[in-house]
């Protein structure tokens, strides 16, 4: 039982009664009852029930934690086997779609020296197969650089004001060709020029791809509407390519995105790798800007690109550079060029590319110290160096030029094939 001490703290007590008995006698005659202390004992197991009832409580904790551990653990385990099997997807995918255009390069080229034709025409045409599947895996390669970019953060973007209409008619006149081959109508809606912020190379890229598709899975005697219109009030510039073509179901729109994903369209017989809309999404992204899709199955597709207004005017459009291949006029003077390459198949391309211009001498070294001896013992007008040398790399070897006082003016210029030089 508790009593109150004198000083008013609270004691534990116990208590036992014994009786006692004369010999011969049931009924006692008296009782011994004494008292015990066990304030310390009660005091004690008061503290054994509290630490009992906290590690209690830190078990209940620990075992949720390590639920809530072990679930984490597991999501992480799935995450990484789906990534495992989209990595897995999209290495085979892109195996397939690299090994497509290298078969036919591969192929015609051994054809052509199997049958070794004498026919201009025939030649021609063997020719012009490997060229087209050459610049086709160089587009494909070029955009799997530039996913791998973007994913790794590695994408340099520019922000710069843009006029959208001149970029889009540019656009329309490059796919008129392949849209009159199937009968398809391009078309621009002639809306007053309106300034987006955008990168000009990527926000060209980005409509040649939606017009470029809009284009080929379109139907015969089909549409594409190209239109740029403003919303002031949401400060965006919009552009929106229209088509009659396909259309996309529900199904199709879950992975719409998705790299390497063509959605069924690898069995139409339109060629294509399915990463040109993935690429689309993250330099619109990129842009501050985004992409939005109106479409139905069987009636067509509306992609709408919203990019942030811009108010200054833009810079003078620059030319891609691309053209025919033409021999140019010969060169006023002699000119010496020096190639610095210890790839065989680089030296002999550029060797015939020189061959071309009438008045340039071409002289080519494996390595950066024949490439460093020739240009000491004769120096060129022009130096073409690769980055990669068996002995160096071609920022020493340019350096060890610059440090030479007759290399000062010399024009140096980086060939290479290295992806994220």
């Amino acid at each position: 039982m508790g009593v109150q001490r004198p000083d008013g703290g609270l004691a534990w007590l116990s208590i036992n009664s014994e009786p006692l008995r004369r010999r011969g006698e049931q009924q006692p005659f008296t009782a011994v009852t004494s008292f015990n202390d066990i304030t310390a004992r009660i005091e004690a197991e008061d503290r054994l029930q509290a630490l009992n009832d906290v590690l209690q409580g830190l078990n209940t904790v620990l075992e949720a934690r390590v639920a809530e551990r072990t679930a984490d653990l597991a999501a992480a385990r799935d995450a990484a086997l789906q990534a495992s099997a989209a990595k897995s997807e999209f290495l085979s995918r892109m195996s397939h779609e690299l090994r497509t255009p290298l078969n036919a390069i591969l192929g015609f080229t051994q054809l052509m020296q199997i049958r070794k034709p004498k026919d201009e025409a025939a030649l021609a045409a063997g020719l012009n197969q490997i060229e087209r599947a050459g610049w086709t895996l160089l587009s494909l390669i070029d955009e799997v650089l530039d996913l791998s970019r973007i994913e790794a953060g590695a994408l340099a973007i520019k922000s710069e004001p843009v006029e959208r209409n001149a970029l889009a008619q540019e656009r329309i006149e490059q796919a008129q060709p392949t849209a009159a081959a199937v009968g398809v109508t391009l078309s621009l809606t002639p809306n007053p020029p309106v300034l987006a912020r955008a990168d000009r190379l990527r926000l060209q890229q980005v409509i040649g791809t939606l017009i470029s598709n809009a284009v080929s899975y379109n139907r015969q005697g089909g549409e594409v509407l190209i239109c740029t219109t403003a919303d002031p009030g949401a400060y965006e510039a919009v552009l929106a390519v229209r088509d009659t073509g396909v259309g996309f179901n529900e199904t199709q729109l879950e992975a719409l995105y998705q790299p390497f994903n063509r959605l069924g369209a690898e069995r139409s017989g339109v060629p294509g790798t399915g990463i040109g809309l993935a690429i689309c999404k993250r330099l619109i992204e990129l842009m501050q800007g985004r992409i939005q899709l109106t479409t139905a199955a069987g009636e067509g597709s509306e992609f709408e690109v919203f990019l942030p207004l811009a108010t200054v005017a833009p810079a003078p459009a620059p030319t891609d550079g691309h053209g025919p291949l033409v021999a140019p006029a010969p060169a006023a003077t002699a000119r010496h060029i020096l190639y610095i390459e210890d790839n065989a198949s680089n030296r002999a391309l550029v060797t015939g590319l020189v061959s071309l211009r009438p008045g340039y001498t071409l002289e080519a070294a494996e390595t950066g110290a024949d490439g460093l001896r020739r240009a000491q013992e004769r120096v060129p007008d022009l130096l073409l160096v690769d980055l990669s040398l068996p002995d160096t790399d071609g920022f020493t070897l340019c350096r060890q030029l610059r440090a030479d006082a007759r290399f000062a003016r010399v024009p140096i210029v980086a060939l290479t094939a290295h992806a994220m030089g």
